[in-house]
């Protein structure tokens, strides 16, 4: 059982991939907390920018009305009672209205309406003039020219042109102010749809990049599952390697699994095989002796590759005479074997450590000995 620890063609470019989605991911939330941050600003602009200018607008065109009112009433009353009190509450009134001319110059460019302030000021001036005048025969005494002059339809024709002029300045302003909500909209819009689809290319690369994390996540733990397995199995046998088993060793050399068994093999003709038919049918042929080994203990029983041609097996509490049986019956059943007309046998020799103080490296000593005997006589009896 040969296991490659080099990472698939196909999961490296999904790695990429996902790396791709991942970065589009971060790329895109960023964009969206921009985006959230922009909005924020630009809604507190707009709120700001309403309550300081359009609502100032309004106001003030109202205001305009109401002081132009107040000065064609204070100019009627004067040359009807003939008292120029009234002179005063007008000149109070005049100053208010340009106050309130001067605050729509100040809030609005004068190319976003329908009509340029300065027209109105020109037809407002002429008004004022008239108004003068009335006041100068009011205090001449004339009370009766006074009244005719602001009956003249010289007076009432420029009224009439005020109030068109305000009219359609307030339409303008209304206009306007309905142009920014309308472009408010429409930037409301675009940016809802902006952030739709960047939530939805953020899901998809969210979905994308926890998958592939699962999938790699997956594959890592498979890498280290078999890098584990390789820890303490051979590659080629699947069997336990050497290293597993001195670690076996130690463990079961405890009183409790006295005695303990160990039998040492060494494939005979592993060279021969090589070298007559290639490595790969020697490798076979040690894959067919691991799997007939095996397949002849206890499960208790632990068998490693100790090396090239070796195998080593720990049979604990198990007495001399069973050691002895299991050994021939693996013999036996490797002599039966039908491995592609090639004779299939194992040298081994055993031993058995019957107490604990006894020393492991004796007992591997006797188990060897006996083996290389057995390997002589297999040798000499060809």
């Amino acid at each position: 059982m040969k296991i490659n620890l080099k990472l698939p063609t196909s999961e490296i470019i999904r790695e990429n991939f996902s790396n791709k989605w991942f970065i589009a991911s971060v790329f895109i939330t960023i964009l969206l907390i921009i985006l959230l941050v922009w909005s924020l600003v630009n809604s507190y602009q707009t709120l700001k920018k309403f309550g300081s200018e359009n609502i100032v607008l309004e106001r003030s065109v109202g205001e305009f009305l109401y002081y132009s009112k107040a000065q064609e009433t204070a100019a009627q009353m004067a040359a009807a009672t003939g008292n120029l009190r009234w002179q005063t509450i007008y000149n109070e009134e005049k100053g208010n209205l340009q106050e309130a001319m001067q605050q729509i110059k100040k809030v609005v460019d004068e190319n976003q309406l329908p009509i340029p302030i300065g027209n109105i000021g020109q037809i407002l001036s002429e008004i004022q003039e008239i108004e003068e005048r009335s006041f100068a025969l009011v205090g001449r005494g004339s009370n009766e020219q006074a009244l005719d002059l602001l009956a003249s339809w010289e007076y009432i024709k420029a009224m009439i042109e005020l109030e068109e002029s305000v009219g359609f300045l307030a339409e303008g302003i209304k206009n306007h102010i309905d142009s920014q909500i309308a472009q408010e909209g429409r930037l409301i819009t675009l940016l809802l749809a902006i952030v739709f689809i960047s939530l939805l290319i953020l899901a998809i690369s969210w979905t994308v990049s926890v998958k592939t994390w699962q999938i790699n996540y997956g594959i890592i733990k498979r890498k280290e599952a078999e890098i584990a397995y390789l820890t303490y199995h051979d590659s080629l046998t699947g069997l336990h390697n050497r290293r597993f088993f001195e670690e076996a060793v130690r463990k079961l050399n405890t009183k409790e699994q006295m005695p303990l068994g160990l039998i040492i093999g060494d494939a005979d003709g592993l060279k021969y095989v090589n070298d007559t038919y290639g490595h790969q049918k020697g490798d076979q042929m040690l894959m067919e002796i691991a799997s007939i080994l095996k397949g002849a203990l206890r499960p208790a029983d632990i068998i490693c590759r100790w090396g090239g041609d070796e195998f080593a097996v720990l049979l604990p509490m198990t007495t001399e005479e069973e050691v002895k049986k299991i050994k021939n019956d693996m013999i036996k059943t490797l002599h039966n074997s039908d491995f592609q007309e090639i004779d299939v046998n194992v040298s081994m020799g055993y031993a058995v450590k019957e107490k604990e103080s006894e020393s492991i490296d004796k007992i591997f000593t006797i188990a060897e000995t006996y083996m290389y005997e057995h390997k002589k006589d297999a040798k000499h009896s060809r």
